[in-house]
């Protein structure tokens, strides 16, 4: 009498068999898969391929969803001709933007500029306390090296912020919530930027 294992499979069965190995393969396969492009996402390694399409679909993502006409929320103040006749004209893709780097304090700074940031935001708000003072970026201005742009971030509101941040040697400023609770955004530029307002 012969076992049960040595029993020889009927059609369907050889079917199921077929069909619980092809099913295996294909889970194996999505979690290889999945493992690969976690890795990549979470910059363990880089699938030149991949950084690619991702950097295309983005672009074109930008192209799909930019509104008709200006956006009020978005604010970019001197970019000359100069500049606009080499990069293009706006929305420009990631390889012509430049990252901003948030920091805090000094250590902040330093892994910032080991990492290869030429662009460093010092955030004037303590975000333990949420107080804002400008002698923060004041303070921490001597961390950054020459060659790097320097912009205080936060707590920027009036004309005299404006004028000692500039005194202080500091290269840019990111203003939000000044123009964004303005009733006319283009007055409180030319206000924070001491430009006539005809």
């Amino acid at each position: 009498m012969r076992g049960v294992t040595d029993a020889p499979l009927d059609k369907s069965g050889r079917w199921l068999a077929a069909r619980g190995a092809t099913a295996n393969a294909i889970t194996l396969g999505g979690l290889v898969l999945g493992l690969v492009f976690l890795g990549h996402s979470g910059r363990f390694y880089q699938i030149p391929l991949v950084s690619v399409l991702d950097a295309f679909i983005y672009d074109a993502r930008l192209r799909l969803t930019m509104p008709g006409g200006v956006d009020d929320r978005i604010v970019i103040l001197d970019i000359d001709e100069k500049s606009l006749a080499e990069g293009g004209r706006w929305p420009w893709g990631r390889d012509k933007m430049a990252a901003l780097v948030e920091t805090h304090d000094a250590r902040e700074i330093e892994r910032a500029i080991n990492a290869g940031a030429h662009i460093l935001g010092i955030n004037n708000r303590d975000l333990a306390t949420f107080q804002v003072s400008l002698n923060t970026t004041l303070e921490l201005k001597r961390y950054v090296p020459g060659g790097h742009v320097l912009v205080s971030e936060s707590g920027i509101h009036t004309r005299e912020h404006v004028a000692l941040l500039e005194d202080g040697g500091i290269d840019a400023i990111l203003v939000g919530e000044s123009l964004v609770t303005s009733e006319n955004v283009g007055a409180k530029i030319r206000e924070l930027l001491a430009r006539d307002q005809g």
